[in-house]
């Protein structure tokens, strides 16, 4: 057996520049192709993709002053870093109670958008490319068609399932069910089909006469999930108490609506909360049962609040006082109830007086 020298294992272990660089330049013209046409696809993707944009809200919570187990932060980081009052609000913040709210208030399960062209669509509306006028492209938007919802209503069997309309012109159009034949409607009258139970309010429509609009509602089940998928909540630094909220969407100005929007339902629904708390706290009697007494007392000549020694204390008595006071209501005076003068630190000893009232004769 011959030994093969080691000097041959080395010279098969190096690189040789000028053969890499020949095999290179031998097949350049494929090279160039390939980078060529990455680079078209990659500048076409980004011309024709639809932009997502992002909207960004904070909320400072407010520090709990009763209630709740105030935990160490050693146990709040084996908890992942974030505060409990963080998470429950994160939680409500994304609940169905706040984001269905928005939904139906803004009426996010209704859609109207123009009809546009397959892949290329928002690539002609964003940069204003005039129409060739061609007759097959007649029922696909440019950039000049606007269409605007006042009222929808479908049945079951249509959640979900597009509807299309087209522009007549002169505020004309007509609406495919998928059901029968054409429904015609006026921009500004309501159209109702009694069949069906379809009815439909359109307030504004603009675009050359043939154009075609889709309509959808949406299950608002399914527009909730959507949303909460789109909506993203975080707490801005450890234990900071301040969340950040961010929504992204393919119109920014909508995104911006919808997360003030949320944030505006969500500061209600805790302010209303904190007043269902406090208003909870308040009907420890004697003293704080108010709302009887709001309403006698506008037919009384005198208001005492009942005070319980040792037991109601000068919050509760100054909340019940902001209440009357609210309502247009003078308290005269007050009574104090289970008095102890054995107890009193004041020392002195209260006497009980009892008070007849006989009426004057004539």
């Amino acid at each position: 057996m011959s030994e093969i020298p080691a000097r041959d294992f080395i010279d098969d272990d190096e690189i040789d520049l000028r053969e890499l660089f020949g095999l290179f330049y031998a097949r350049k013209f494929t090279i160039i192709a390939i980078t060529f046409l990455a680079t078209l696809i990659g500048v076409a993707y980004a011309l024709v993709s639809v932009p997502v944009y992002q909207a960004d809200a904070l909320v400072q919570l407010e520090e709990k002053s009763s209630g709740g187990l105030a935990l160490s932060s050693e146990l709040t980081d084996m908890l992942g870093g974030t505060a409990p009052q963080s998470v429950a609000e994160i939680e409500i913040l994304k609940s169905r109670m706040i984001l269905g709210s928005v939904v139906e208030e803004l009426n996010l399960d209704q859609t109207a958008t123009p009809k546009r062209l397959p892949v290329i669509g928002n690539f002609l509306t964003r940069y204003t490319l005039p129409d060739p006028g061609w007759g097959f492209l007649s029922s696909y938007a440019w950039h000049d068609e606007a269409i605007t919802l006042g009222a929808l209503s479908v049945p079951d069997a249509l959640l979900g399932e597009p509807i299309t309309l087209t522009n007549l012109g002169e505020g004309a159009f007509t609406v495919d069910l998928g059901t029968g034949p054409l429904t015609s409607g006026k921009v500004g009258e309501k159209l109702q089909d009694p069949a069906t139970g379809f009815s439909l309010l359109i307030d504004k429509l603009s675009g050359a006469a043939g154009r075609e609009f889709i309509i959808t509602q949406n299950a608002p089940a399914n527009v909730v999930k959507n949303l909460r998928s789109n909506l993203s909540i975080s707490e801005k630094g450890k234990n900071s108490a301040i969340l950040q909220l961010t929504l992204k969407g393919e119109n920014r100005m909508e995104a911006a609506r919808i997360l003030d929007r949320i944030t505006e339902v969500y500061l209600l629904q805790n302010l209303t909360r904190n007043v269902a708390e406090a208003e909870s706290s308040l009907v420890t009697p004697p003293v704080l049962a108010v709302t009887d007494p709001v309403i006698i007392g506008k037919y009384a000549g005198m208001i005492l609040l009942a005070v319980q020694y040792h037991v109601t204390n000068v919050a509760e008595i100054k909340a019940v006082q902001k209440v009357f006071d609210t309502n247009g209501l003078k308290v005269t005076g007050a009574v104090f109830n289970v008095y102890d003068a054995k107890k009193s630190a004041y020392g002195y000893a209260a006497t009980s007086y009892q008070y007849e009232y006989k009426p004057r004769k004539p």
